[in-house]
């Protein structure tokens, strides 16, 4: 992975942030996107693991050595696609008090609505080298 890479921490049970991946990856064209899931050894080191009994409630990005979470990790995601995703940059310039509890609320209820899986999602063989396992 280098500088230019975005890493995409992700709730692997989740099946609305397994579709989110998948969206990413299709529309990756330039190869900005690495993942991990919030489960995965990766993300414990780097102290971001959710715990046993807790339920991952964000994805989280690191860029630059920032953590970008909430819907402004969303958000710079989609801005990063480039094209006509850029749009979704401008919705950057709302305070987080306005974005993030429309997020929160999806984050909340993403199970119920969209469904949990008991496993992590598996890339295609052409994805993989998209995904840090260790």
């Amino acid at each position: 992975m280098t500088a230019s890479h975005l890493l995409v921490f992700y709730d692997g049970h989740c099946a609305l942030c397994q579709f989110w991946v998948q969206f990413l990856i299709r529309r990756d064209r330039h190869d900005r996107f690495r993942f991990a899931a919030l489960q995965s050894p990766l993300a414990q080191r780097n102290g971001i693991a959710p715990t046993e009994d807790m339920t991952p409630d964000s994805v989280i990005v690191m860029k630059d050595q920032l953590m970008l979470t909430d819907s402004t990790a969303a958000l710079t995601l989609l801005a990063t696609l480039g094209g006509l995703w850029s749009f979704f940059r401008i919705f950057l310039l709302l305070p987080c008090a306005l974005r993030d509890p429309v997020y929160r609320l999806i984050a909340r209820y993403r199970y119920r609505w969209f469904g949990r899986t008991d496993t992590c999602y598996l890339p295609r063989p052409e994805w993989k080298h998209k995904f840090i396992e260790e």
